[in-house]
């Protein structure tokens, strides 16, 4: 661990360890079949929204109740998937390995906004970042946001796997010497 924050949040998510360690596997795509099963399960999802066509409040609570049921939930669930995967020092090295990943992206994302947020005031800055949120605005306008949310989550969701699978994975050489 390079981190002792990293340390910290590796022993945080202790309690969850199976199930971030089960869904590592699914977003890097560890069988063939995963991008598939991300892109029918996220498709069924949105399809049910779509369906429903819910209100924005309404879908709102929805996301908060799942978000609680989740909190409750998760940590039961992540000991039966502990279990099961007959845990061991490499799920430990892949659940350290993760943790690390959540915690850079953190890092990453603290000194972005920190970046952002600093008091800038060129002429080509505010030209060039109007621009873009007028596109984004634009594009928000004429294209339905449901296949917006769609389509970003889709994006979210295979990026990781994308990522993973056109580099060496990262942890791939700390695997091969156990």
């Amino acid at each position: 661990m390079p981190n002792k924050n990293a340390k910290q949040l590796v022993k945080d998510l202790q309690a969850f360890k199976g199930a971030i360690e089960s869904a590592h596997r699914l977003l890097t795509w560890e069988k063939n079949y995963y991008p598939g099963l991300l892109f029918v399960g996220i498709s069924l999802i949105y399809a049910t929204f779509w369906y429903l066509d819910l209100s924005v409040i309404t879908m709102l609570f929805l996301l908060v109740f799942a978000v609680n049921m989740l909190n409750h939930l998760l940590p039961t669930i992540s000991r039966w998937l502990g279990n099961a995967l007959d845990w061991d020092e490499l799920h430990d090295v892949r659940f350290e390995h993760v943790c690390e990943q959540i915690y850079s992206f953190k890092e990453y994302w603290s000194a972005w906004v920190q970046y952002l947020s600093k008091d800038r005031t060129s002429a080509g800055l505010v030209t060039m970042i109007s621009l873009i949120l007028l596109a984004f605005a634009w594009i928000g306008a004429n294209v339905d946001n449901c296949l917006l949310m769609y389509l970003a989550t889709l994006l979210i969701a295979i990026w990781a796997g994308l990522k993973y699978n056109l580099n060496d994975g990262g942890y791939k050489s700390k695997l091969k010497t156990l």
